[in-house]
């Protein structure tokens, strides 16, 4: 996506992309495999395609409830 931001002219998505991409390229090996395992996301029921982020599951519980 990097290319695609430089090339619409979004430098500050360009320049905050490259910075995350660095960021996450020095990961400990045991973070990088939570990553690539899907621990990064939150489930309401078990399953694959289901996952969200932590700050959508917490919009979706305080609103359930």
């Amino acid at each position: 996506m990097i290319p695609y931001f430089f090339a619409a002219v979004h430098w500050n998505y360009a320049r905050d992309s490259i910075c995350y991409m660095r960021s996450m390229e020095k990961l400990s090996g045991i973070v990088l495999d939570k990553f690539l395992e899907g621990d990064n996301v939150m489930r309401h029921k078990k399953g694959i395609w289901n996952g969200i982020w932590s700050d959508m599951m917490i919009e979706t519980t305080y609103i359930k409830h």
